[in-house]
């Protein structure tokens, strides 16, 4: 009789531990759970807020490498209604504000400082690879090395159109509206 119960115990725990693996192979084939989906979404956010962060530390500064390392090769930045295509356009935007500040110095007047900030700022992806930034934007100028005297330039919205590419986030297209 105890031959007969240990042989049926085995059946049982043998069928308990194919039922498991079964169950565990299950999980792991329906994809990463809830918890990692929305890991991996936070890094996204956290690198694409890296990416805008280049776009206006670039421009403020007249970083043209730490500017065009946001964009993809074939970017688009529309400024109103001039569309600026690829990277040797998108250098002349930092060429152009380079050029302002030194006719400033050369005419004897201290060379002005550009502020890009942005707010209210959302990003919704749009599949695993495109996300789309948008936010209200706010340019404003400082002549000098002073605190005081700030200028405000402009006002509007604009729009990025972002994909990740080789495990990076760039933008591939940024639209500046005056309007919201």
């Amino acid at each position: 009789m105890r031959r007969t119960c240990s042989v049926q115990s085995r059946k049982t725990r043998s069928l308990c531990l194919s039922v498991a693996v079964l169950m565990a192979l299950a999980g792991c084939a329906s994809g990463p759970g809830p918890a990692a989906v929305e890991s991996a979404r936070l890094a996204d956010r956290e690198a694409i807020e890296a990416t805008l962060e280049r776009y206006t530390r670039g421009l403020d500064r007249l970083d043209a490498q730490l500017y065009l390392s946001s964009m993809t090769p074939d970017a688009v930045l529309m400024i109103y209604e001039t569309a600026h295509r690829g990277q040797a356009a998108l250098r002349q935007v930092i060429a152009e504000e380079a050029r302002l500040r030194q006719t400033q110095r050369d005419a004897g007047q201290p060379a002005r400082t550009l502020f890009h900030l942005e707010g209210n700022s959302s990003i919704e992806f749009t599949s695993a690879l495109h996300a789309q930034h948008r936010a209200y934007w706010l340019t404003a100028s400082r002549v000098g090395e002073r605190p005081e005297g700030l200028t405000i330039l402009g006002v509007g919205s604009s729009i990025d159109e972002l994909e990740k590419v080789d495990g990076r986030w760039l933008i591939t297209r940024r639209e500046i509206r005056a309007q919201p």
